[in-house]
């Protein structure tokens, strides 16, 4: 009996104990379970170029930190647009127990081995490259800026006689390059970037390498020119204070050749109000003697609208052409009574030369001090005819003038005619215009055979070549 006792007091001692240690593992496994839980750590392995760098917490630890990198470069190199690249990164997910993260040494190791790129905006013409400028704000600023230069201002014509609004300012049609024009976006060093000043220079003269002359002595805008075997616009145009052809001896001028790798052809509207020119009527009178005439109506300038077609290169004109006119104000015709009566001695005010084939030898003006009040002329026909129809006043020698005739045209005008050989007319005598009155010879103050011819106008001494035609 007392066995059976302690053999069941034993057997339930062992489940007791059994079932403490049972639970007891299963306590330790989830208490276990909960740590590992607890210490587990998300992170994400960082590779550049397959390169393991280290474990961040999240990608965007680094993305903002590229970010603030960029804004820095921003406001450093405000010229320049500056990319900051870190190389090709790739990103690995896990999740591990006690794992470490390290986000700043990540960051430096980037830090070091970051790359600054420049993106830039390439202006090609015809295909080549001529500069890389910041962005395409800038490349377009700068194709405006050459454009502008050849851009006129818009105005619209007021149609007038006034003298200031006869000419109206053109409106453009188009206004373009010549060349193809391209903007390309790049990758390129910084140091690649150019200013604007100095493409718009490029495009503009070619890099042209500027070429200075000094003035000489026995120069002129034209000798110049062709010695540097270049237009003499070049000149005026490069020295836009030549007034009047005149230089010094000494001065500056600037003898640049500009060869432009942009050409801008403008086509322009430009319309003019012009005057058209009154005609003039004529109407015979027989009441009225010849060589005199009576305005009956004054008449009136008419006008019209005209419009141009313009072509312009870099600003000089190749082509114009009227493509529109309309008339504003048709003119009206001036009327003019001109007698036609001819009365016998009275001349017409017009007048011809008084002999044949004449050869000026000396003019009217001062001649060794004094007046030289007529023209002397010398033909091989020595025959002298009345310049125009008159009565003769004087027929004989007159001092200085030797053998001399002097004719009254009876309208204002008097003519004389000196050194003549031979006289073949006698005072009172009407004379028709052409006909002869003498010989030329070498009368009077003479050094040879001419003839001297005078003009007087109401008693003063006229010049005779404003009156015969040459």
């Amino acid at each position: 009996m007392n066995f059976s006792l302690g053999y069941l007091a034993t057997g339930r001692f062992r489940w007791v104990v059994y079932a403490t240690i049972f639970s007891l593992v299963i306590t330790i496994i989830f208490w276990g379970q909960g740590y590992v839980k607890d210490h587990m750590v998300e992170r994400y392995l960082v590779y550049k170029n397959g390169e393991k760098l280290g474990a961040v917490s999240n990608p965007e630890v680094i993305n903002i930190w590229l970010e603030q990198k960029q804004k820095e470069l921003s406001t450093k190199n405000p010229q320049v647009i500056l990319v900051a690249d870190a190389g090709g990164l790739t990103y690995s997910y896990e999740k591990a127990f006690r794992a470490k993260i390290d986000n700043s040494s990540v960051i430096h190791r980037l830090e070091n081995g970051l790359l600054l790129k420049a993106t830039g905006v390439e202006i090609q013409i015809d295909g080549k490259p001529v500069g890389t400028v910041k962005d395409t704000d800038t490349a377009q600023g700068i194709l405006d800026q050459i454009k502008s230069k050849y851009t006129p201002e818009r105005k619209v014509l007021a149609l007038s006689l006034n003298e200031s609004q006869k000419a109206g300012k053109p409106m453009v049609e188009t206004n373009d390059f010549l060349q193809k024009v391209s903007m390309v976006k790049v990758n390129t060093n910084p140091e690649n970037i150019t200013t604007p000043e100095k493409v718009a220079s490029m495009l503009e003269s070619g890099n042209a390498q500027p070429v200075t002359y000094t003035v000489q002595a026995g120069d002129c805008v034209s000798c110049i020119a062709k010695k540097f075997n270049i237009s003499s616009d070049v000149i005026y145009q490069n020295n836009s204070w030549i007034e009047n052809d005149f230089i010094k001896i000494g001065e500056q001028l600037d003898l640049t050749v500009l060869q432009p790798m942009l050409s801008v052809k403008t086509v322009e509207t430009r319309t003019d109000a012009l005057e058209i020119p009154l005609g003039v009527i004529y109407e015979k009178d027989d009441a009225m003697r010849a060589g005199t005439s009576e305005i009956v109506a004054e008449g009136k300038n008419g006008l019209k609208k005209v419009v141009y077609r313009v072509t312009k290169i870099n600003g000089r004109l190749v082509e114009e052409v009227p493509i529109d006119e309309t008339l504003v104000e048709a003119p009206i015709d001036k009327i003019v009574k001109q007698g036609t009566k001819v009365v016998k001695g009275n001349g017409t005010g017009s007048f011809a030369w008084p002999i044949y084939g004449a050869k000026l030898t000396s003019e009217f003006g001062k001649r060794w001090g004094k007046l030289h009040a007529g023209t002397d002329t010398v033909s091989s026909n020595r025959t002298i005819m009345s310049a125009d129809h008159g009565k003769v006043i004087f027929a004989g020698e007159k001092s200085g003038y030797g053998n001399c005739i002097m004719i009254d045209h009876q309208n204002g005008y008097t003519t004389l005619y000196a050194h003549l050989s031979k006289i073949e007319v006698t005072d009172g005598q009407l004379i028709e215009k052409g006909e002869k009155i003498g010989v030329m010879g070498s009368t009077g103050d003479s050094t040879g055979v001419h003839l001297h011819f005078e003009i007087q106008k109401d008693g003063q001494q006229e010049n005779p070549l404003k009156y015969l035609s040459k």
